[in-house]
């Protein structure tokens, strides 16, 4: 199991004061994104998973936290080779990799991180409740259920007053099944099915962002299944 090292977060406290984010999910919303319709370009983009096969998006900042599990496909060696070479490729991105005692799928090996450029090792929790989002990154674990939550917990800890959300369709048709890895392989129906019941973290995140984090714009992007939950944005 991957060894997190919470005193490298403290680094970030207060580190985007003010500023305006960009969080990149997977699902196929993610398709009809242009950077030009946006009101304004976001000072920090940030992104999770397969986001790493999209060249085109330039990330301050990548999470991930285990291999996509499919029946009958084993763990895809590259994509942990992909986000190795994308790291060295852009060595201003800041990676972050989770770990988490109760994950279902395959952790990435020490090996793996070891061998990414600037990455860091960080913690996640599987209990359920908006209590459980974390405010204090340093002494807290990340919320997790959706890796989506991890930067968005990171950002905020770091001052932002705007986020904005893209691909983050939370399941159903309009999951993330026609995502690909580089392989051409999709997810299944069974993950897609799975992926509506993030809705119900969203809606935690909701009253911890009220709590926490009141002055906060979120603004999301095309939304599908998140539709009407923060300010909606139709490109």
């Amino acid at each position: 199991m991957l060894v997190a090292n919470k005193s490298l977060l403290a680094n970030f406290k207060g580190k985007h004061e003010g500023q305006s984010a960009i969080v990149f999910g997977t699902g196929p919303s993610l398709k009809k994104f242009k950077w030009s319709l946006l009101p304004e370009i976001p000072d920090v983009s940030a992104g999770v998973n397969y986001i790493i096969f999209q060249h085109d998006i330039k990330l301050d900042y990548y999470f991930s936290s285990h291999y996509i599990h499919r029946p009958g496909y084993n763990p895809p060696v590259h994509y942990a080779n992909k986000i190795i070479e994308r790291s060295w490729q852009n060595k201003d991105m800041k990676v972050f990799i989770g770990s988490s005692p109760y994950a279902r799928w395959a952790e990435f090996s020490i090996k793996h991180v070891n061998k990414m450029h600037n990455a860091t090792v960080f913690e996640l929790t599987n209990k359920v409740g908006s209590g459980y989002f974390a405010n204090d990154i340093v002494s807290m674990p990340f919320y997790n259920h959706s890796i989506i939550f991890s930067p968005i917990q990171l950002l905020l800890y770091a001052g932002i007053k705007k986020l904005y959300l893209v691909g983050c369709d939370c399941g159903g048709n309009h999951s993330c099944i026609d995502v690909k890895d580089g392989t051409g392989k999709i997810q299944s129906e069974r993950e897609a099915n799975h992926h509506v019941n993030f809705k119900r973290h969203w809606r935690k995140f909701v009253r911890f962002k009220m709590r926490h984090y009141p002055n906060l714009e979120v603004i999301s992007i095309n939304p599908v299944r998140l539709e009407g939950m923060f300010t909606d944005l139709y490109l």
